[in-house]
């Protein structure tokens, strides 16, 4: 939100090809979902209360920048994600053409998130190679839904103001 502050007070937020930023990843699956929660959250909430940044005639392209971000990005992908796969489901019982693999890929990764869920230990999946397919799969399907949670907090009006970092090891 402080980015868009700072443009609404007439300044360019630019891009520094030689700025260095470091990233943690997240290593507990819990902390993967109150993330992409919050950042879901904050998505809809800033289209909310920075609506007035959407007028292109007063902000140019930034505009058009905040949209696809906030909209596109944080909340049609996954709102996407599900419209699709239901989808597929309609179009596998009508027709037994490629709709009925798309559906059992998707069908697939749905099993392996869900051994994945299984999988856990202390938050964790093991480091196999089973393991890695186990742990994207999870991912994939457990950041779907922060993204929906999220959604539906900053849709009902729910903030996650306080930021909970994950006890890690210094950089």
């Amino acid at each position: 939100m402080r980015p868009l502050r700072i443009v609404r007070r007439g300044y360019q937020v630019r891009y520094e090809p030689r700025a260095i930023a470091v990233e943690v990843l997240e290593d507990q699956f819990q902390d993967i979902l109150r993330k992409k929660s919050r950042i879901a959250s904050q998505a809809v909430q800033a289209l909310r209360s920075e609506r007035d940044l959407l007028n292109p005639i007063r902000y140019g392209f930034f505009s058009v920048q905040f949209l696809t971000k906030s909209l596109l990005r944080r909340m049609l992908f996954p709102a996407y994600v599900l419209i699709l796969t239901v989808s597929f489901m309609f179009c596998a019982v009508a027709d037994d053409s490629i709709y009925r693999m798309i559906l059992a890929g998707t069908g697939a990764l749905g099993i392996l998130g869900l051994l994945g869920k299984l999988a856990l230990k202390d938050g964790k999946i093991t480091q196999l190679f089973a393991g890695k397919i186990l742990r994207a799969s999870y991912y994939y399907w457990l950041s779907n839904y922060g993204a929906f949670k999220g959604i539906v907090l900053g849709l009902r009006g729910e903030t996650m103001v306080q930021w909970e970092t994950s006890k890690r090891g210094s950089l």
